[in-house]
């Protein structure tokens, strides 16, 4: 319930405040986050003391904390994939320095995909198991698993960057070496496969 997360998140708010009093706090709120959950953040906030508090995006957060140059006017897109969904914000630097709240940095445009990494690395998974011409129940399918399942992750998260990936597992115990080469062109047809259309970026306000 709404009192029992309030008196979860007051007692934080309150011991970090007592070892950094007269901090401005700073929260950074979901992409999908709903209307009452920034009020919700601001009266823990209130009823822990705090002097002040502001809200950011997650992507202006990532953007915030890693330091990111950014130059003024220049648009940039950070693209979070989790197990919930795909997220994409388009950030623009203003021509003064960031500082509590993010203020030299914000989202000019967002949006959401229902689609998770286990969702794509599932469909990765299956299609290597194709092109090893192995079916799923064949005992050397199974010993491979584990090690399918981590080249997945990492083809998915390869891909966007190089455009291309290669895949080579050997199965021990029959000796045999399995590969398979992925492009950019089978993320296409992976999120194509799984239903992700092209979405509209929509613009914030103010932007």
């Amino acid at each position: 319930s709404r009192c029992a997360t309030t008196n979860v998140v007051r007692p934080l708010l309150s011991r970090a405040l007592g070892r950094y009093p007269g901090a401005a706090l700073v929260f950074a709120v979901p992409p999908k986050a709903p209307a009452v959950f920034s009020d919700f953040l601001h009266r823990a906030a209130r009823e822990a003391g705090a002097v002040s508090c502001a809200f950011m995006t997650e992507a202006e957060a990532a953007a915030f904390g890693y330091g990111c140059v950014m130059a003024p006017g220049d648009p940039y897109g950070f693209i979070t994939l989790d197990g919930t969904g795909l997220d994409v914000a388009v950030l623009s630097a203003e021509d003064r320095p960031a500082g509590p709240g993010c203020d030299g940095i914000r989202t000019i445009a967002q949006a959401s995909a229902s689609i998770s990494c286990r969702a794509i690395d599932t469909w990765i998974m299956q299609d290597m198991f194709r092109k090893f011409r192995l079916l799923e129940s064949d005992p050397r399918a199974e010993r491979l698993a584990p090690q399918v399942r981590c080249e997945a992750a990492r083809v998915r998260e390869q891909l966007p960057v190089t455009g291309n990936a290669e895949v080579r597992l050997s199965d021990r115990l029959s000796g045999r070496v399995f590969s398979a080469s992925y492009t950019g062109a089978d993320l296409d047809a992976c999120l194509a496969e799984l239903g992700v259309k092209p979405v509209q970026i929509r613009a914030t306000g103010g932007g």
